[in-house]
């Protein structure tokens, strides 16, 4: 698992670009977000969860939790 911060929120795709905390300068583009999550707490700037969907496909993420600092 990965933990990060919301930099980017696209409510029509339901995906999310998200910085990696602890790893500066890393970013991940257009993940995909659980859709369990509600469109208004994905909220620019909240920590996210992220996680791997498959070991071997190192591109294949998605936002599993959002939660305020």
């Amino acid at each position: 698992m990965l933990h990060g911060k919301l930099r980017a929120w696209n409510s029509v795709s339901y995906e999310a670009d998200v910085e990696i905390t602890g790893r500066q300068g890393i970013f991940l583009q257009n993940v995909a977000v659980a859709r369990n999550i509600p469109s208004a707490e994905m909220t620019l700037g909240r920590f996210v969860e992220v996680e791997r969907l498959y070991r071997h496909e190192a591109a294949k993420y998605v936002v599993v939790a959002v939660w305020e600092h």
